[in-house]
């Protein structure tokens, strides 16, 4: 009697385990790092049962690469991004290895050291060419209005053009208005 009991208690250790150790796994599916496409990545990390997200895409203002983190929960097998508008459900399709954001937008897993590294070069970048886009802004708006023909104004855009930053975006430099 003692040993049927004895393993009942091991079955019944066993299922228990399993069942944690499938719960553990359903919890660190969706972590991890996902493209969407060379523009739109999110990371999903948890540490110590605290959950967080960082979000790279593009500006809305400017087009360049911004990072912005969000804190992220996790309730009843699903990982939710804290969004300012109420929350965002990541789902994880396991047999794809993907999640699903806003119903339609598809991230594959990527590898996280690799990817973190591009993007926070991307950023230090992004960052970098700032003051010379000032610069560029600063001299263009020196000259604002004081063009006498096409050519002239082409003249002095051409160089700044050239010497413009990928991720810059510049103002007032159109030469139509002749």
């Amino acid at each position: 009697m003692t040993s049927i009991f004895s393993v009942l208690r091991l079955s019944l250790m066993i299922v228990l385990g399993a069942l944690l150790i499938g719960c553990k796994e359903d919890k660190a599916a969706s972590i991890g790092f996902w493209k969407e496409d060379d523009r739109n990545f999110v990371e999903i990390k948890e540490n110590d049962g605290v959950y967080s997200a960082v979000v790279y895409r593009p500006s809305s203002w400017d087009g360049t690469l911004e990072k912005e983190d969000f804190v992220a929960t996790y309730a009843d097998g699903v990982v939710s991004i804290g969004l300012p508008q109420g929350p965002l459900p990541v789902l994880h399709k396991p047999d794809e290895d993907v999640i699903v954001l806003f119903g339609d937008m598809t991230y594959a897993r990527v590898d996280a050291d690799s990817t973190r590294m591009e993007l926070d070069t991307r950023l230090r970048q992004i960052a970098l060419d700032i003051k010379d886009c000032e610069d560029l802004q600063s001299q263009v708006n020196a000259v604002r209005g004081t063009f006498e023909n096409n050519t002239a104004c082409q003249a002095f855009m051409t160089p700044i053009f050239e010497l413009k930053p990928e991720s810059c975006q510049l103002f007032y430099t159109s030469c139509n208005s002749f």
